[in-house]
């Protein structure tokens, strides 16, 4: 049998945060910082240095991830107690987009966080409490523009009551680990079940 050596970890970005996306290239890492007011943070691989993608002077920026293409990325905006909002975005080389040349995909008077791009950019996948379950929902945008194009769409069935992606997900809403691939989503669900018992004497 031989040995088969494991590759040594590199620390590449200290004091950075928590990564949340990793650009088609290789070359940039979107990481959210553990910041008052989060931000959309990045680091370049290739010259050592991070730098602020997005950031809002009010509210946080969470779960920011590349457009397959590497040129936009998307994320939510903490926008209300119990309201996000979510933007498309140029991404630009160690320099920061600012807040008027974001792009809204959704209106921010819904619960939409953690969205994600369709491998053609044509589509926006994300999490919502909109409707009568927390389920998963479907903007259709420009491909070039990113613009949306009509509301958005409800994508699972609505028999998902007792399968809501985001009431029980233990850690929080995050940790459903949504991810979209070709002709999938991946993410994990668990079901709820409420029984009652009676014991006899």
């Amino acid at each position: 049998m031989t040995a088969v050596e494991s590759p040594k970890p590199e620390m590449v970005c200290p004091d950075c945060g928590s990564p949340t996306d990793w650009s088609p290239d290789g070359r940039f890492v979107l990481f959210e910082p553990g910041a008052t007011v989060a931000f959309a943070g990045a680091f370049d691989l290739e010259k050592r240095v991070k730098f602020t993608a997005a950031s809002h002077p009010d509210m946080s920026i969470r779960g920011a991830r590349f457009s397959r293409d590497g040129n936009w990325i998307v994320f939510h905006l903490e926008t209300g107690p119990a309201t996000r909002r979510i933007y498309a975005a140029r991404f630009q080389e160690n320099s920061s987009t600012q807040p008027a040349e974001w792009i809204p995909i959704t209106d921010g008077e819904q619960l939409d966080i953690y969205p994600d791009w369709s491998p053609d950019g044509s589509r926006i996948y994300f999490l919502s409490d909109r409707g009568e379950t927390r389920s998963v929902w479907m903007q259709t945008v420009n491909p070039a523009t990113k613009r949306p194009i009509g509301g958005p769409a409800s994508v699972l069935p609505a028999d998902m009551a007792r399968r809501s992606l985001l009431r029980n997900v233990r850690l929080g809403a995050d940790h459903v680990g949504f991810h979209v691939l070709p002709n999938r989503l991946v993410f994990a669900m668990d079901e709820v079940r409420a029984e009652i018992w009676r014991l006899r004497r």
